[in-house]
């Protein structure tokens, strides 16, 4: 039944929309743990209204954890970048990115594909960074 609510909203998103991960029944599993339930009642009759993650090519980022080494910058003396946040995420067309802390990960839904609020600025990569450098 869901698979047949989600062919549904496929057909009227607009264009530039998709699902977030397709209507492979092998999906399906994915948009139980993603999808958000309402009912809207009154005495003659009822509605569902389906909270559906939908994304756009330039929204949509991989997720890289940041591990910074030590860099060797003279005999025994070494230097080590500090990181503000310790994620990093970069959409997939590599022109936009920004970084997110352990605890704005946290409110994220999903394990391998994840629904984040949008909370964060989002930074050109034709801007240099020192975070974008270390990409």
């Amino acid at each position: 039944m869901l698979r047949e609510m989600l062919k549904s909203v496929a057909m009227v998103l607009p264009e530039g929309y998709e699902l977030i991960a397709g209507l492979s029944p092998n999906n399906m599993l994915l948009y139980y743990e993603m999808v958000q339930v309402m009912v809207l009642d009154d005495t003659h009759s009822f509605n569902l209204v389906l909270y559906v993650p939908v994304k756009t090519v330039n929204r949509h980022f991989e997720l890289f954890k940041i591990a910074v080494f030590p860099a060797r910058i003279f005999n025994n003396t070494y230097a080590k970048f500090v990181v503000e946040k310790e994620y990093f995420a970069i959409n997939l067309l590599q022109r936009t990115y920004f970084t997110m802390s352990s605890t704005e990960i946290s409110k994220c839904k999903g394990k391998h594909v994840m629904i984040c609020p949008a909370s964060q600025a989002v930074y050109t990569t034709e801007v240099d960074s020192c975070i974008l450098s270390l990409y």
